[in-house]
């Protein structure tokens, strides 16, 4: 399934450049999780937004689910090892149906829409080198399932030997296998972005290329071309440790990941030497910004769904924005979308907002 690879040029022009955010926004529109009893969020894990609904996992091993805005629905909490129970929530994934997966220890539950068990897949795979396949993210399509496990647990790698995704279908047989592990170190990061309908992965360490599944395939989608500043595959080494070292030492620039789009841009992390850079590209006419915050929009990052009418989604901490930070004030924030009854326990804030140029 051939198509031609867009290439996006990100220079040091382009990344040290200074850019007023304020300047790139179109709207914004505020949501507040409500905060109860039954709803409080130490930190989020991932967000999808389906239905008009935010699924919101989190460090508790909890599922939340709040309404377009923001008012609390329901949640899933049924840690375990009972019928319907899972030991851990590894990741999660909401179906078209409304239906819920919740990945755990080497099973997925099935959950309806209103929370109801169904059932449990246990998922039994083994590779050509007999390793046990034990997924730490997952994306169920259809009748298949990407397991992305990266080198989690794995013992005596011999590089180039294991992948660090796999492709399953409906008899747990293995029909994909993606991204040879080359090193004992591997990424705890979300390695699938929904949008809408489009599906993007990233690898792990010094990636450069964005991904698309289609199906059962993996597609080369978009290749970030950090020309001078790239980090190479000698500069990746075996070593993690090693890699980020060089990076640091040299200002170079990879591990792009967090990849959430919709019909008018694509948005991307990307790590320049310690530092993460956000990068908004406009996949109508070409242009590239790369974001550097020097003003007072309390925008950290963008974590979840590109929506169909050219929103996107970022979340913001009570505690970021009733404090200075960095020597920002966000007052005239708080004023401006009537948030000074916040408190810094409440729930994390979502903040929904088109780009403009």
């Amino acid at each position: 399934m051939p198509r031609s690879i867009i290439e996006i040029n990100v220079s040091s022009e382009l990344i040290n450049k200074e850019i007023d955010y304020t300047n790139l926004i179109d709207s914004i529109e505020v949501i507040k999780l409500e905060t109860n009893g039954n709803s409080l969020i130490g930190s989020i894990r991932k967000i999808e937004f389906h239905d008009d609904k935010f699924y919101v996992s989190t460090d508790t091993q909890v599922l939340l689910i709040f309404d377009r805005n923001g008012n609390y629905i329901n949640k899933l909490s049924k840690k375990g090892k009972g019928p319907g129970e899972y030991l851990e929530m590894r990741d999660f994934s909401v179906d078209k149906d409304g239906s819920i997966k919740i990945l755990s220890f080497n099973t997925i539950l099935t959950y309806d829409l209103n929370l109801k068990y169904i059932r449990q897949k246990t998922i039994n795979v083994t590779s050509h080198t007999g390793r046990e396949i034990n997924p730490i993210h997952f994306l169920p399509i259809g009748d298949f399932t990407f397991l992305y496990t990266g080198s989690f647990a794995l013992k005596n790698l011999i590089p180039g030997n294991d992948y660090a995704l796999y492709c399953i279908n409906s008899k747990n047989k293995i029909v994909g296998e993606y991204f040879p592990l080359l090193s004992s170190e591997t990424s705890g990061h979300q390695n699938f972005y929904r949008s809408n309908d489009l599906i993007n992965l990233t690898n792990t360490y010094g990636n450069d290329t964005i991904y698309q599944i289609i199906d059962d395939y993996i597609i080369p989608k978009v290749f970030v071309n950090f020309l001078d500043d790239r980090i190479t595959a000698n500069d990746m080494m075996d070593d993690r440790a090693a890699m980020y070292n060089t990076m640091s030492n040299n200002g170079l620039c990879g591990n792009v990941m967090k990849v959430y789009e919709n019909s008018n841009y694509l948005c991307f992390k990307f790590t320049r030497g310690r530092y993460p850079k956000q990068c908004v590209y406009n996949k109508k006419t070409q242009e590239i910004k790369v974001i550097n915050i020097v003003n007072s929009l309390p925008f950290p990052k963008i974590i979840t769904e590109g929506l169909v009418d050219n929103s996107f989604f970022t979340t913001i901490n009570p505690y970021v924005l009733l404090q200075e930070t960095n020597g920002k004030n966000y007052n005239d924030f708080l004023n401006t979308f009537n948030l000074t009854s916040l408190k810094e326990t409440d729930n994390p804030i979502i903040i929904k907002f088109k780009f403009k140029f």
